[in-house]
């Protein structure tokens, strides 16, 4: 049986260009855009995981960037943080959220969707 392969896409401006959707729709995939202000409801992990997950990383940058990003920098310019660097933020963050699986688990009930027994 042919299945034809299905990509949810949220509302963000890149993911509505028609060369974009022109171009996965060519590669035999159907796309499906999600309505605005739905994305509690249609992406939870987005909501219950991802969002902690950037808040976190987002720290993690800003506290660099004060200490050492700004100040490195030659002529007064930025310096972009090591891959060593941003994986030692990743590792942080995810001790720090050291319930994930718990939290991936209470996106999919947030809503009120039964997934998971309680």
């Amino acid at each position: 049986e042919h299945v034809i392969p299905l990509l949810i896409l949220d509302s963000y401006r890149c993911h509505m260009m028609a060369t974009v959707v022109q171009a996965i729709q060519a590669m035999g995939v159907e796309v499906l855009h999600i309505p605005g202000g739905c994305t509690c409801l249609c992406q939870p992990v987005d909501i219950g995981f991802k969002k902690p997950f950037k808040t976190y990383m987002r720290r993690e940058w800003e506290t660099w960037m004060l200490f050492e990003g700004l100040t490195n920098g030659e002529n007064g310019d930025t310096i972009a943080p090591s891959r060593l660097q941003i994986t030692q933020w990743v590792s942080s963050v995810l001790e720090h959220m050291s319930t994930t699986t718990e939290l991936i688990k209470n996106s999919w009930l947030k809503p009120g969707w039964k997934w998971f027994e309680d």
